[in-house]
């Protein structure tokens, strides 16, 4: 036996049935209503569509004709409950707010046609197959009973959402990854359509930059992709983004992976004002486990110190703060220098300063990046120093001038001192120098005169 085929004529059939809206019509015990039903429509009139377990707020079309005599004024008409039904009736309170509970009519005669609307809730255990419903007709004829009018509607399938696929691109996802697109490919497997479903994500993980997709029909045996924009968050290993279809909740595993780490250290000279050519090295490792592509180093400066661009290449200043490293595998180090210049106004302060460096995962579109916070601290020269803690008050130019007075006559005393000494020396010298004039001995000349 071909079930398959079987299954196509039921539904089939069914179409028909919800088309022609009217199977037959069965008297209960109550009083037959002095109207026939002659065509009973879902969602619009001469429409074909059916309704499937969980619809809400669905429309029904049912339109009558008047039977016989009946001449009765003010007489309403209304859906009701019927034993066995799987429907319930939204009225003021569904979101058709012109919706009405009864409709007032007075039949004009035999022949007379009238159509009502009113809103339908299909439980969502309902089986599929063919149901009762009950048109309930007061008049103010005496005894004022209540009539009915049964007639008969078709419910289609359930319908079955099923998560066939997902994929994301990029296809490996970091911690910190912005604009991650996750695609959902759904299908509805059941044998009746899905209607006013809702799609969306959400995750402790993951934040969803993508507004639910809203969907009013979604009929049974379609495919469709729904793609949402995520970030990742600042963790790693294995976590969750919850798929919402409708009520169906579908966790759906996505590993996120370290994006590395860099070990950063520096070493900056002290800065003084007016300062040229100084020294800033950082020294930077790969802490991670994964290759870093296409490195690049960043320093920023406060304004009063700037990179040291020479005369003779004034262009490398559109490039002077930037550092670019091809490849910077596990454990690596390099070492990184610039050359700073400090502005003769600087305050003599300690300045903040950041090393911000840039890198990529297996050619990610998305740059990671780390930031290293530094000082730059500006110290003044020994003549700064002084000027700084000396403040020119009147007193303190008295003081200053009688200081300068006091060098100048210790220095002129000095001078002068050494120039008596030197004028003593001389005196002394010339006295104990011995005379070269000979001079006659008496007693040897006195002798020799003799001999």
């Amino acid at each position: 036996m071909n079930y398959k085929k079987l299954t196509v004529s039921a539904l089939t059939l069914l179409a028909i049935i919800g088309a022609l809206g009217i199977v037959g019509t069965a008297h209960a015990s109550t009083p037959s209503a002095p109207v026939v039903i002659t065509n009973a429509y879902w969602y619009s009139a001469n429409s074909t569509d059916l309704v499937s377990p969980g619809s809400n707020y669905t429309p029904l079309f049912v339109q009558f004709t008047v039977a016989g005599s009946f001449s009765y004024v003010n007489a309403s008409v209304n859906l009701s409950y019927y034993p066995g039904s799987p429907f319930s009736y939204s009225y003021i309170s569904g979101p058709n707010t012109q919706q009405r509970t009864y409709y007032n009519f007075t039949p004009t005669g035999p022949g007379e046609s009238v159509t009502i609307n009113q809103l339908v809730n299909v439980s969502s255990s309902a089986a599929q197959g063919v149901y009762e419903v009950a048109l309930e007709v007061t008049t103010n004829a005496t005894p004022n009973t209540p009539s009915f009018e049964v007639f008969k509607v078709a419910v289609l399938g359930t319908p079955q959402l099923t998560l066939v696929n997902y994929y994301t691109n990029p296809p490996i996802i970091y911690q910190d990854q912005k604009f991650i697109q996750f695609t959902a490919v759904v299908s509805n497997t059941g044998a009746g359509p899905a209607k006013n479903m809702q799609f969306w994500v959400n995750s402790s993980a993951f934040t969803s930059l993508t507004n639910p997709y809203n969907v009013a029909y979604l009929p049974s045996g379609s495919l469709e992709n729904f793609t949402f924009l995520v970030n990742a968050m600042n963790v790693t290993g294995q976590e969750y983004l919850y798929f919402h279809m409708g009520s169906q909740l579908v966790p759906v595993p996505l590993y996120i992976h370290n994006h590395g780490t860099l070990g950063i250290s520096s070493s900056i000279p002290a800065l003084t004002p007016g300062a040229s050519s100084a020294l800033e090295q950082f020294t930077i490792t790969n802490n991670g486990n994964s290759i870093m592509y296409g490195v690049s180093v960043h320093l920023l400066s406060p304004s009063v110190v700037s990179i040291h661009i020479p005369s003779s290449n004034p262009l490398s200043a559109l490039t002077a703060d930037n550092f670019t490293i091809a490849q910077l595998n596990p454990g690596q180090s390099v070492i990184v220098t610039y050359l700073v210049d400090v502005s003769s106004s600087a305050a003599t302060q300690t300045y903040q300063a950041q090393l911000v460096v840039q890198w990529n995962l297996n050619n990610t579109a998305q740059q990671f990046h780390q930031t290293y916070n530094f000082d730059e601290k500006v110290t003044p020269t020994a003549i700064q120093q002084l000027t700084s803690n000396f403040s020119f008050t009147p007193l303190n130019i008295g003081v200053l001038f009688l200081v300068i007075i006091l060098i100048i006559a210790l220095i002129a005393v000095s001078a002068r001192s050494r120039g008596m000494k030197k004028k003593l020396k001389k005196a002394t010298q010339k006295n104990e120098t011995p005379s070269l004039i000979h001079r006659e001995v008496p007693g040897e000349n006195r002798e020799g005169k003799k001999d």
